[in-house]
């Protein structure tokens, strides 16, 4: 069973992937589309406009690539908490709290498919509650184990640079955009995943260690592309690092 829930988050993934991958393809900036209707208005409302069955066609490819994208986003999470259930990690030292980060990262994922007002702030709390649950599988395993500091340190260091530039940017433009509160709220969720980073290095364990990496890499992407300004094939290096972080957690745990 442990086996197949490996190869359905594999199957997942590369669903995931290949929509978020022709998405970013097909996708025109939201600059170009803003020029391209203010140069076009007078045309538009002199002519008759006719429909393009091109159009149509990209309309309905862009349809199914939000789909596949949706679909695998849900699948993986699910299972890997398989492979945490089945593959004998709920023995592990923090196998049970990262099932418990897993599913919090599910809720994450639902919620932002409507990535919009609360639904964005259900889906930064849902996150900012994995984070913790994450921290405190680490912490289990590094009580267990034993703990590498100078692993910790690095990881520390890496995410710590990751939230001093990108993360300070990315916090400055909401608080101007959003308002002040929802600035500090990217500012702790900043500070949580430094510190999952640092524990992550603490257990000792490359796969926890570079899943961590990721996952600073994939949120760090995801907010410059979402409150700081579009960044190429944004979604593909969103979703890849994500999957591959969430993967490392729970070889790094099992195994």
């Amino acid at each position: 069973m442990a086996l197949l829930c490996i190869l359905l988050a594999i199957a997942g993934a590369l669903v995931c992937w290949y929509g978020a991958w022709h998405a970013d393809a097909t996708s025109v900036p939201k600059a170009t589309v803003e020029a391209l209707a203010s140069e076009s208005t007078e045309a538009t409302e002199a002519t008759e406009v006719v429909p393009d069955s091109g159009a149509s066609g990209a309309s309905t490819i862009s349809v199914v690539d939000q789909w596949l994208e949706r679909a695998g986003k849900v699948v993986v999470p699910i299972a890997l908490i398989g492979v945490v259930v089945f593959g004998g990690g709920l023995d592990r030292p923090g196998g049970l709290l990262l099932a418990v980060a897993l599913a919090f990262a599910l809720v994450g994922d639902i919620a932002l498919l409507n990535a919009a007002g609360r639904a964005f702030l259900t889906g930064l709390g849902a996150f900012a509650l994995a984070q913790v649950a994450f921290i405190s599988s680490f912490v289990a395993a590094i009580r267990a184990y034993g703990v590498t500091w100078w692993m910790a340190l690095l990881g520390l260091a890496f995410a710590g640079l990751f939230a001093a530039t990108a993360g300070r940017r990315i916090q400055d433009r909401v608080t101007v955009d959003e308002g002040a509160p929802l600035g500090y709220g990217v500012l702790g969720y900043l500070v949580l995943i430094t510190i999952t980073a640092a524990v992550a290095g603490g257990t000792g364990r490359w796969f926890v260690l570079v899943g961590a990496l990721l996952f600073v890499v994939s949120d760090v992407v995801l907010g410059l592309d979402r409150f700081v300004g579009p960044r190429p094939r944004s979604g593909l290096v969103v979703l890849t690092t994500y999957h591959l972080a969430l993967a490392g957690f729970t070889a790094g745990i099992v195994a």
